[in-house]
């Protein structure tokens, strides 16, 4: 049943984001890059090229970017299973100037599956996370 929620799962996140699209931007093709880097690095859980895409401005939940650090690497030990699969290729990127949200990246495993949405801001040229939550 697990594995019927995840198919479906990936499926939707297929769906919607093919659809849902915008024009190809500069902005957007950097952020797609951007979220290729997260991808890996994530998917490697290298932690210190993973957060050298997090702004030194990154806040959400309370944390900041050394505290995101610390949550991430338990999440790495403990949490987040090694063979997760880990979609970012369809999410929907909205861009507004200097800023950006990015959703839905999706994350599943075998003990379940989250959606959540980037906030990037482009500091000095370069587009960095400076938000991550649940969709």
């Amino acid at each position: 049943m697990t594995r019927q929620l995840v198919i479906l799962s990936v499926i939707c996140a297929m769906l919607a984001g093919c659809v849902t699209q915008p024009p190809q931007t500069k902005d957007h093709a950097d952020i797609a890059g951007l979220l290729a880097q997260w991808k890996e690095a994530f998917v490697a859980r290298d932690i210190n090229r993973l957060m050298s895409l997090y702004s030194e401005n990154y806040a959400a939940n309370g944390r900041n970017k050394a505290a995101e650090t610390e949550a991430l690497k338990a999440e790495f030990k403990g949490g987040i299973e090694p063979d997760a699969l880990i979609i970012v290729e369809y999410a929907t990127i909205t861009v507004d100037g200097a800023k950006a949200d990015v959703a839905p990246i999706s994350i599943s495993g075998k003990t379940g599956s989250a959606s959540m949405r980037l906030t990037l801001a482009k500091e000095d040229g370069r587009w960095l996370v400076v938000k991550m939550a649940d969709k």
